[in-house]
């Protein structure tokens, strides 16, 4: 006979965990248990208030116990395992849960709790596979839905995770989880003032909802508006700070904004609340490489990509890293994979790494056509040009660009801006970063008819001012590289809308319309590789400043280090462009050409360490390596091009501003051509300025060319002359006419577009 006071302690500590006393409800389930402790709701209601109290190891305990005490209970064994679950004592709850399923096989809440104890399991196929089995046993019930909408975001199904959220919205339209998982889902694809509404829902239904506030601060943050996103983000973090997930989200806001350091402390804490969480691992190595510690983050990235290797362009991303060091472990290998995924239509290789790892044009674009998203259709322009071009006002040109700075795109654009006839054109600039006090931000700054700093506006608010300025032609000069703003175009802020100079490949979007190029880069027949029309210019498409200067003094060898009488073969690319084939006929060549030695650019003590072990590695001293330090003008920069005998480019990814500027400082530039924009660049270069014997077509007839030109001097020295004499009548350095033919093509696009016309092809002869 059972005491008569148990009921009552019972319901005590039933009712103080219900009212948020939890210290209470342990005292009352302690006189309980002395009275009964065979009673699995004892045990239950201790299990609850001790994890409320933090107590974490005592609560599992307790939880135990209560499932010890109800095995034929399929309700008390679901309701045990879904708190086990909500602690991370996932064995024990997967016991629970399972032990329901048995007892009823159609009790739909067991089935849609292993869902979610299978999404923690990061086991997305048979979460799906319960959570759809409980939905055919309760199809009306709305929290169902909102767990399927979780288990395909896990899966990546953004839109059938936003179908599953909208359900649950239509049988619920109170439901506050399925209103984030809404804003999640919308976010995921980039539809991110629709997923600010769906959070700012969820906010008016429950204002202290972390995972709402956590919501709308990604979807602020993708719209650039960071100073909201990171008060929302942090109170996210201050509703629920043992959140791995709010952490991370932070973590992400701050890599936005480039303050690394706090992203680095944001990373760490997600991690360190679950140690699973690879996304976080992920980013804090990423992180770390943009603190220049890249040993720390390497081993992040590897990490990472051995808990899960499924994570969107992780395994890119690790090996880009890698590359940019120069180790090139596994490379080969994991080249192929990337390949044979992006042919499988997956997210494996961003639009930049692919211009690296690939000289495939069909490659390129396929990870163009997978990194956009997926529904990349501009509206329709609301403020079509009319009339005849002869009698409108100019033709209006925005220039748009994170790199009106010190840059390689401010470098080779500032003559082209200064030189528009402005009886004809209106240049109007907009700056995605602060302007700068610098000679050269000064100067683009002031190249441009009106300039507006757009670095603090959001994406909404740069749209609008855009569709003000009633702009004909919108020019993108970032593409895919850091610090683009391809959501603004994806608006329609101008009726034609144009990708130049800044990415040398196709953008793989509807929304641009137009890629200036030329017949070197991109010959006739190449057109299928990229989803913009051709704009050809009749030379090089590359602008260069002729007011560039380059100082009187010629630094001797010895200030760099260089050998005052041997070869030096120089080449000044990023290093993430130098790959092992290219380098071993570099290491050839030094091996034949006595006394020789291989000028690169300066970087991390890794990569010159990588460099230096693979030079080693195939007979030659390390020590004819030489490392260009830092100089603080580019004048001198320039200058001490001339110690160089003769540039040496890369393949796939050409020399580009550096090809450039040793031709501008007189250097003969070697290359090999391939198949895509970025294989053919240095070519273009080299035919604009009369040099086309300088283009090889195989590695052999590089790598032949580069020892004769070593061995002849003689042969060296008249193509130096050759080059000197031709340098500033050659098309290439030829600002004035570049300029002309530039706005030769934004007439012809004009045209079209007054004309009612489809964007095509335009050619414009010499």
């Amino acid at each position: 006979m059972s005491h008569p006071l148990l009921a009552q302690y019972v319901n005590a500590a039933h009712t103080a965990n219900q009212q948020g006393l939890p210290a209470k409800a342990v005292e009352y389930s302690q006189l309980a248990l002395a009275l009964n402790p065979g009673m699995p709701e004892v045990w239950f209601n201790l299990g609850i208030a001790q994890a409320r109290l933090g107590q974490k190891p005592a609560a599992i305990a307790s939880l135990e116990q209560a499932r010890l005490r109800c095995l034929d209970s399929a309700e008390g064994q679901n309701s045990i395992g879904l708190h086990l679950l909500e602690l991370g004592a996932l064995e024990p709850a997967e016991t629970c849960l399972r032990q329901a399923v048995k007892l009823a096989p159609r009790y739909a809440y067991a089935h849609s709790n292993l869902g979610k104890l299978y999404r923690k399991r990061k086991l997305p196929a048979k979460a799906l596979a319960h959570v759809t089995q409980a939905i055919e046993l309760a199809p009306k019930e709305p929290l169902l839905h909102v767990n399927l909408a979780g288990v395909y975001l896990d899966l990546k199904q953004r839109q059938q995770a936003e179908e599953a959220a909208r359900k649950a919205l239509e049988l619920a339209p109170a439901l506050t989880q399925a209103w984030v998982n809404l804003s999640v889902a919308l976010c995921k694809q980039q539809r991110l003032e629709e997923a600010e509404r769906a959070a700012r829902k969820a906010l008016e239904l429950s204002a202290d909802l972390p995972e709402a506030w956590e919501s709308l601060g990604g979807a602020l943050a993708g719209q650039h508006r960071f100073r909201e996103a990171e008060t929302a983000l942090k109170k996210s973090v201050a509703l629920q700070p043992a959140s791995a997930d709010a952490w991370f989200a932070l973590g992400t806001m701050y890599g936005l904004l480039n303050r690394h350091a706090l992203a680095e402390v944001a990373y760490r804490k997600s991690i360190e609340l679950d140690p699973e969480k690879t996304e976080a691992l992920s980013q804090l190595g990423f992180t770390l490489k943009d603190l220049k510690r890249y040993d720390e983050a390497l081993d992040c990235l590897r990490k990472a990509y051995q808990q899960d290797p499924t994570i969107d362009y992780l395994l890119c991303r690790k090996l880009m890293l890698q590359v940019s060091v120069c180790d090139w472990n596994n490379r080969e290998q994991e080249v192929k994979e990337l390949a044979l995924g992006l042919r499988a239509g997956t997210a494996m290789a961003d639009p930049l790494s692919a211009l690296a790892l690939f000289d495939d044009p069909q490659l390129q674009r396929i990870a163009t056509k997978c990194y956009i998203p997926k529904n990349n259709t501009a509206p329709e322009y609301s403020n079509p040009a009319e009339g005849d071009p002869t009698l409108r006002r100019r033709i209006r040109i925005g220039y748009f660009s994170p790199d009106f700075r010190d840059h390689p795109v401010a470098q080779l654009l500032v003559e082209l801006l200064e030189l528009h006839d402005r009886s004809r054109f209106e240049v109007l600039g907009f700056s995605f970063n602060p302007k700068t006090i610098s000679p050269l931000g000064q100067r683009i700054s002031h190249a441009f008819d009106r300039f507006f700093d757009a670095s603090e506006m959001s994406d909404p608010e740069l749209t609008t001012l855009a569709h003000n300025c009633k702009l004909d032609i919108a020019i993108d000069l970032s593409g895919h590289t850091a610090g683009s703003r391809t959501k603004v175009f994806a608006q329609r802020i101008a009726p034609a809308q144009v990708n130049y100079l800044g990415y040398p490949g196709t953008m793989g979007a509807e929304y641009i319309d137009y890629l200036i190029t030329d017949s070197v880069v991109c010959p006739p027949g190449s057109e299928a590789w990229y989803t913009e029309k051709m704009a050809r210019l009749p030379h090089c498409y590359m602008p260069h400043d002729s007011q560039q200067a380059i100082s009187e003094r010629t630094p001797s060898r010895s200030e760099f280090g260089l050998p005052e009488s041997g070869f030096v073969f120089c080449c000044f690319n990023n290093h993430q462009k130098i790959s092992p084939e290219v380098f071993d006929i570099w290491m050839r060549l030094l091996r034949q050409v006595e006394g020789s030695a291989l000028w690169l650019s300066d970087g991390p003590e890794l990569m010159k360490n990588n460099l230096r072990h693979e030079a080693t590695s195939r007979g030659v001293e390390p020590g004819r390596l030489v490392f260009a330090k830092r100089v603080d003008q580019m004048a001198d920069h320039l200058a001490r091009y001339r110690l160089a005998d003769l540039f040496v480019d890369t393949l796939p990814y050409n020399a580009q501003t550096t090809a450039c500027d040793a031709l501008w400082a007189g250097v003969p530039v070697l290359t090999r051509t391939g198949l895509s924009f970025s294989s053919r660049v240095a070519a273009s270069l080299l035919h604009a300025i009369g040099l086309p014997e300088l283009v090889t077509d195989s590695p052999e007839a590089y790598e032949t060319l580069a020892l004769g030109l070593a061995r002849e001097p003689t042969r060296l020295q008249a193509i130096r002359a050759k080059l000197a004499e031709q340098k500033l009548t050659c098309p290439l350095f030829d600002t004035n006419t570049l300029v002309r033919d530039v706005e030769k093509i934004y007439t012809a696009m004009y045209k079209r577009v007054i004309d009612g016309l489809p964007p095509d092809n335009i050619d414009i002869e010499t």
